[in-house]
């Protein structure tokens, strides 16, 4: 409905009622008159309340309402983590801290609404108490929810509060005949300036054994300099110095044989500064029992200590014959591929051993996918936390094959193999596994990534295949999107555009490779040729593939109906 309408319906339903109230006072009857003027006051309501009805539908837009993320840290004034800290929204409890004092959430809001998060330690005055205002950021994909941080500083458990200073009242009880000087009656205490947080990236180490409880006196190595110790509670907080994007070596070692972690990061650096390095390490305690690979097997001795020695009987050399020479068959049969090729090896014998396994998850443009299933052959491990990165042990034998899937929903997985292996001339040490995986966001989703022709490849690179994110907008001459055009890379087709005119997907190919691009329209004629080249661009001091992005602008011949 108009505005115009709306006024002219106004108007006419402003007018009955005036009508019906003027025919009301009219009356000569008295009664007939109250009568009349009720029943006249009540048919008024209904033509006010549809009024303001419609007044209201007119000027009020709702606002859609988004998932902002919320990401709670809680520790003391020395920097220590405390777990399972209490913390509510909009007075509303909805969680607490994990073991490393972080909380990871989300509220459902409106942009431009004001929220109390308010994080409730031990003991009495131990509370943060922040109002936020939700916010959106624009991307390059639109308009996005802001995450919500908070840091709380609180006491431990058992530390009493602060007590309360009041201020000092005027020592002078009498009216006073000279001017006042404050300095002669209040003492300033000299306070020493607060001590600056150690430059660097903060490493922080928790050691736990199979009861999952924490670990004293672990050593802790970086980059093979030992570094200090875990305290009683199994904790270890320092710092290292270092350059964004450096990758350091963290070994967790306590005593006994084979008991140790070794874990290798690159160091990154956030908005609010650098990235704390986790890590959490589950290893044996003193009490705890060897596993079956390192019990030494106990020596078996015969009867007799001496065992008494067989004679020995020399006998003549006996003469020595010529090696009879037979010829080698001819090798006119090709080996079989089954045999020449294995396609997959398992070694079932040998010692097991625990590998570091880190996963991370991603869609073709950066951005990480949280809960995504890992299973390693066949067994569910765990999933991928908000930042879409799992990090866990295996434990396996060294040679084999494990075939690693990543899954978000039927038809969005992803199947990687690895071998296990142990570092070059190391017999103790395992290597880390590795490894990167592109997923789409959605959780059920139809939708599956371009397939490039089977090709062979002979660049001296083929082995190192990345996915390159691709963007194509598909438009007129006057900006305008245009619905289904057709996509090619190779003379293959990857997808069409949508509504808005865009297509998004990506490419699988390696660096320095030339693609050539086809964007075809509706009508004879009316397509676009570009050809690219793939390029990595480095973020962090880490190599990843960069995007790329056509504009190709055609006809706006509509599809025939």
């Amino acid at each position: 409905m108009s505005r115009q309408e709306k006024h002219r319906l106004y108007e006419v339903l402003l007018v009955r009622s005036l009508q019906k109230t003027k025919s009301a006072c009219y009356n000569t009857d008295r009664n007939q008159i109250a009568t009349q003027g009720v029943r006249a006051m009540r048919k008024c309501i209904v033509p006010i309340f549809l009024l303001l009805s419609l007044s209201l539908v007119g000027h009020v837009h709702a606002k859609s309402t988004w998932m902002f993320p919320i990401k709670v840290t809680a520790q003391t004034a020395e920097h220590t983590k405390l777990p399972y800290v209490l913390v509510m929204v909009n007075e509303n409890i909805v969680g607490t801290t994990n073991r490393l004092g972080v909380y990871y959430g989300s509220y459902r809001g409106k942009e431009g609404q004001r929220i109390k998060i308010r994080v409730q330690g031990i003991g009495k005055d131990n509370e943060l108490l922040v109002t936020r205002t939700l916010s959106l950021r624009k991307t390059n994909f639109g308009k996005l929810p802001r995450p919500i941080f908070v840091r709380a500083v609180l006491r431990k458990p058992g530390t009493p509060a602060p007590r309360r200073r009041f201020k000092r009242r005027t020592p002078y009880r009498f009216k006073r005949r000279t001017p006042y000087n404050p300095r002669r009656y209040k003492t300033f205490k000299r306070r020493k300036a607060p001590t600056k947080r150690p430059e660097g990236f903060p490493i922080r180490v928790i050691v736990l054994n199979t009861q999952k409880v924490g670990l004293s006196g672990a050593l802790v190595y970086i980059n093979r300099t030992l570094v200090g110790r875990t305290n009683i509670s199994g904790f270890y907080m320092g710092h290292y110095k270092g350059k964004v994007g450096e990758r350091i070596q963290i070994r967790v070692q306590a005593p006994g044989p084979d008991n140790y972690i070794l874990l290798y990061t690159f160091l990154r650096k956030e908005q609010t500064g650098p990235q704390t390095v986790y890590v959490t390490a589950h290893l044996r305690g003193d009490d705890e029992p060897l596993p079956p690979y390192l019990k030494k097997k106990p020596i078996t001795r015969k009867t007799s200590p001496m065992p008494r020695k067989k004679p020995v009987i020399r006998r003549k050399p006996a003469l020595r014959k010529k090696p009879v020479v037979r010829a080698k068959p001819p090798q006119h049969k090709r080996p079989s591929p089954r045999r020449s090729i294995p396609l997959r090896r398992r070694v079932q014998k040998g010692p097991r051993k625990l590998f570091l396994l880190k996963v991370t998850v991603q869609t073709p443009f950066k951005k990480p996918i949280p809960d995504a299933q890992i299973y390693v052959d066949g067994k569910l491990l765990g999933s991928t936390n908000f930042f879409g990165i799992y990090v866990g042990m295996y434990r396996g034998v060294v040679g084999s094959d494990i075939k690693i899937r990543v899954q978000r929903g039927p038809n969005n997985k992803s199947v990687a193999t690895r071998t296990l292996r142990m570092y070059k001339g190391s017999k103790t040490r395992t290597q880390p596994i590795e490894l990167k995986i592109f997923l789409w966001k959605g959780k059920k989703t139809t939708r599956k990534p371009a397939k490039m022709p089977p090709k062979k490849v002979t660049h001296e690179k083929a082995h190192q295949m990345w996915f390159f994110p691709v963007k194509v907008i598909a438009m007129t001459s006057n900006k305008q999107g245009i619905t289904g055009a057709r996509v090619y890379a190779n003379k293959k087709l990857i997808g069409k555009t949508n509504r808005m005119g865009l297509f998004y997907g990506v490419v699988k190919g390696y660096t320095g490779q030339r693609i050539r691009f086809r964007v075809s329209g509706h009508g004879k004629d009316n397509y676009m040729l570009v050809t690219t080249k793939l390029k990595m661009r480095s973020v962090g001091g880490i190599k990843t593939p960069s995007s790329i992005k056509i504009e190709a602008y055609l006809r706006s011949t509509p599809p025939s109906l």
